[in-house]
Protein backbone atom coordinates (compact mmCIF):
# COMPACT_ATOMS: atom_id res chain seq x y z
CA UNK A 1 0.00 0.00 0.00
CA UNK A 2 1.74 3.20 -1.14
CA UNK A 3 -0.04 5.38 1.43
CA UNK A 4 0.49 3.12 4.44
CA UNK A 5 2.60 4.30 7.37
CA UNK A 6 6.09 2.81 7.58
CA UNK A 7 7.04 2.26 11.23
CA UNK A 8 10.70 2.17 12.28
CA UNK A 9 11.44 0.86 15.77
CA UNK A 10 14.41 2.90 17.01
CA UNK A 11 16.44 0.67 19.30
CA UNK A 12 19.30 3.09 19.98
CA UNK A 13 21.26 1.91 23.04
CA UNK A 14 18.34 0.36 24.92
CA UNK A 15 20.13 -3.00 24.72
CA UNK A 16 22.63 -1.80 27.37
CA UNK A 17 25.41 -3.71 25.65
CA UNK A 18 23.69 -7.10 25.83
CA UNK A 19 23.35 -9.09 22.60
CA UNK A 20 20.57 -11.21 24.14
CA UNK A 21 18.64 -8.11 25.21
CA UNK A 22 18.95 -6.67 21.72
CA UNK A 23 17.67 -9.91 20.19
CA UNK A 24 14.62 -9.75 22.48
CA UNK A 25 13.98 -6.13 21.48
CA UNK A 26 14.20 -7.09 17.80
CA UNK A 27 11.77 -9.95 18.37
CA UNK A 28 9.32 -7.67 20.17
CA UNK A 29 9.66 -5.03 17.44
CA UNK A 30 8.68 -7.64 14.87
CA UNK A 31 5.77 -8.94 16.95
CA UNK A 32 4.50 -5.39 17.48
CA UNK A 33 4.22 -4.92 13.71
CA UNK A 34 7.14 -2.57 13.06
CA UNK A 35 8.25 -2.48 9.44
CA UNK A 36 11.89 -1.90 10.34
CA UNK A 37 14.31 -1.70 13.21
CA UNK A 38 16.95 0.97 13.47
CA UNK A 39 20.30 0.15 15.01
CA UNK A 40 23.14 2.48 15.94
CA UNK A 41 26.51 1.13 14.80
CA UNK A 42 29.72 2.94 15.63
CA UNK A 43 33.29 2.49 16.72
CA UNK A 44 33.74 4.67 19.77
CA UNK A 45 37.43 5.35 19.11
CA UNK A 46 36.42 7.27 15.98
CA UNK A 47 33.45 9.00 17.55
CA UNK A 48 34.49 10.41 20.89
CA UNK A 49 37.54 11.41 22.90
CA UNK A 50 38.33 9.25 25.94
CA UNK A 51 38.22 12.52 27.89
CA UNK A 52 34.49 12.88 27.20
CA UNK A 53 32.39 12.24 30.31
CA UNK A 54 30.23 9.74 28.38
CA UNK A 55 33.12 7.72 26.95
CA UNK A 56 33.24 5.00 29.63
CA UNK A 57 29.47 4.58 29.60
CA UNK A 58 29.39 4.11 25.83
CA UNK A 59 32.43 1.84 25.90
CA UNK A 60 30.53 -0.51 28.21
CA UNK A 61 27.67 -0.90 25.71
CA UNK A 62 29.67 -0.93 22.47
CA UNK A 63 29.35 -4.05 20.29
CA UNK A 64 32.26 -5.30 18.21
CA UNK A 65 32.00 -6.28 14.53
CA UNK A 66 31.57 -9.98 15.30
CA UNK A 67 28.63 -9.22 17.59
CA UNK A 68 27.02 -6.96 14.98
CA UNK A 69 27.32 -9.70 12.36
CA UNK A 70 25.63 -12.11 14.78
CA UNK A 71 22.80 -9.64 15.42
CA UNK A 72 22.23 -8.89 11.74
CA UNK A 73 22.31 -12.58 10.77
CA UNK A 74 19.90 -13.38 13.61
CA UNK A 75 17.47 -10.71 12.42
CA UNK A 76 17.59 -11.77 8.78
CA UNK A 77 17.13 -15.44 9.62
CA UNK A 78 14.40 -15.13 12.27
CA UNK A 79 12.49 -12.02 11.18
CA UNK A 80 12.48 -11.77 7.42
CA UNK A 81 9.44 -9.48 7.60
CA UNK A 82 11.41 -6.65 9.17
CA UNK A 83 13.89 -4.34 7.45
CA UNK A 84 17.16 -3.25 9.01
CA UNK A 85 18.13 0.41 9.07
CA UNK A 86 21.34 1.67 10.62
CA UNK A 87 22.11 5.10 12.02
CA UNK A 88 25.78 5.90 11.50
CA UNK A 89 27.87 8.18 13.64
CA UNK A 90 31.31 8.27 12.04
CA UNK A 91 32.62 7.66 8.53
CA UNK A 92 35.11 4.92 9.48
CA UNK A 93 32.28 2.42 10.02
CA UNK A 94 30.45 3.03 6.73
CA UNK A 95 32.14 0.23 4.79
CA UNK A 96 31.49 -2.26 7.58
CA UNK A 97 27.85 -1.20 7.89
CA UNK A 98 27.32 -1.59 4.14
CA UNK A 99 28.99 -5.02 4.21
CA UNK A 100 26.09 -6.17 6.41
CA UNK A 101 23.68 -5.72 3.46
CA UNK A 102 21.28 -3.55 5.40
CA UNK A 103 18.06 -2.07 3.99
CA UNK A 104 18.59 1.62 4.75
CA UNK A 105 20.75 4.27 6.40
CA UNK A 106 19.96 7.16 8.70
CA UNK A 107 22.20 10.23 8.71
CA UNK A 108 22.15 12.47 11.78
CA UNK A 109 21.56 16.19 11.63
CA UNK A 110 25.18 16.70 12.69
CA UNK A 111 26.38 15.08 9.45
CA UNK A 112 24.25 17.07 7.02
CA UNK A 113 27.27 19.32 6.44
CA UNK A 114 29.83 16.50 6.53
CA UNK A 115 31.04 16.02 2.92
CA UNK A 116 33.09 12.94 3.85
CA UNK A 117 29.97 11.05 4.92
CA UNK A 118 27.66 12.45 2.27
CA UNK A 119 29.95 11.76 -0.68
CA UNK A 120 30.59 8.21 0.51
CA UNK A 121 26.87 7.39 0.55
CA UNK A 122 25.79 9.48 -2.44
CA UNK A 123 25.78 6.58 -4.91
CA UNK A 124 24.06 4.01 -2.71
CA UNK A 125 20.84 2.38 -3.91
CA UNK A 126 19.34 1.79 -0.45
CA UNK A 127 16.98 4.32 1.20
CA UNK A 128 18.57 7.17 3.11
CA UNK A 129 16.79 8.96 5.94
CA UNK A 130 18.16 12.41 6.73
CA UNK A 131 17.51 13.58 10.26
CA UNK A 132 16.68 17.29 10.03
CA UNK A 133 15.29 18.16 13.46
CA UNK A 134 18.40 20.14 14.38
CA UNK A 135 19.20 21.40 10.88
CA UNK A 136 18.66 24.69 9.10
CA UNK A 137 17.19 24.81 5.59
CA UNK A 138 20.65 25.78 4.34
CA UNK A 139 22.18 22.65 5.90
CA UNK A 140 19.46 20.43 4.43
CA UNK A 141 19.99 22.00 1.00
CA UNK A 142 23.73 21.38 1.26
CA UNK A 143 23.20 17.68 2.02
CA UNK A 144 20.69 17.31 -0.80
CA UNK A 145 23.07 18.99 -3.25
CA UNK A 146 25.62 16.22 -2.62
CA UNK A 147 22.96 13.49 -2.62
CA UNK A 148 21.25 14.88 -5.71
CA UNK A 149 21.55 11.65 -7.70
CA UNK A 150 20.01 9.55 -4.94
CA UNK A 151 16.42 8.53 -5.70
CA UNK A 152 15.20 7.40 -2.26
CA UNK A 153 15.62 10.10 0.38
CA UNK A 154 13.27 10.82 3.27
CA UNK A 155 13.63 13.78 5.60
CA UNK A 156 13.10 12.78 9.23
CA UNK A 157 11.80 15.56 11.45
CA UNK A 158 11.76 15.49 15.23
CA UNK A 159 12.70 18.28 17.62
CA UNK A 160 16.07 17.42 19.16
CA UNK A 161 15.26 17.69 22.83
CA UNK A 162 15.05 14.54 24.90
CA UNK A 163 12.35 14.22 25.93
CA UNK A 164 10.41 16.83 23.93
CA UNK A 165 7.51 18.44 25.75
CA UNK A 166 4.26 17.87 23.88
CA UNK A 167 3.63 21.61 23.48
CA UNK A 168 7.04 22.05 21.84
CA UNK A 169 6.72 19.38 19.12
CA UNK A 170 6.02 21.91 16.30
CA UNK A 171 4.46 19.46 13.86
CA UNK A 172 3.66 22.35 11.51
CA UNK A 173 7.30 22.25 10.44
CA UNK A 174 6.61 18.97 8.62
CA UNK A 175 4.37 20.78 6.12
CA UNK A 176 6.94 23.53 5.66
CA UNK A 177 9.69 20.97 4.95
CA UNK A 178 7.44 19.11 2.54
CA UNK A 179 6.56 22.26 0.63
CA UNK A 180 10.15 23.45 0.41
CA UNK A 181 12.02 20.24 -0.41
CA UNK A 182 9.33 18.16 -2.17
CA UNK A 183 10.48 14.98 -0.45
CA UNK A 184 8.76 12.42 1.78
CA UNK A 185 8.82 13.42 5.45
CA UNK A 186 9.03 11.07 8.41
CA UNK A 187 8.45 11.91 12.06
CA UNK A 188 10.89 10.97 14.82
CA UNK A 189 9.03 11.02 18.10
CA UNK A 190 11.09 12.21 21.05
CA UNK A 191 8.10 13.11 23.22
CA UNK A 192 7.89 12.37 26.89
CA UNK A 193 5.55 9.53 27.77
CA UNK A 194 2.91 9.69 30.47
CA UNK A 195 2.13 12.78 32.49
CA UNK A 196 4.49 15.19 34.25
Amino acid sequence: MPNSTFIIAEIACSHDGSVNTLKKIIQNSSVSGADAIQLQIWQLKYMMSPENKNYKKLKNIEFNKKQWKEIINFTKKKFQNIKIFVCLYEHKSIDFILSLNIDGLKINSSDLTNPTVLKKISNLKIPINLSVGASSNQEISYALSILKKHKNITLMYGLQSFPTKTEEVKLQKIKMLSNKFKLPIGYQDHCQSGSD
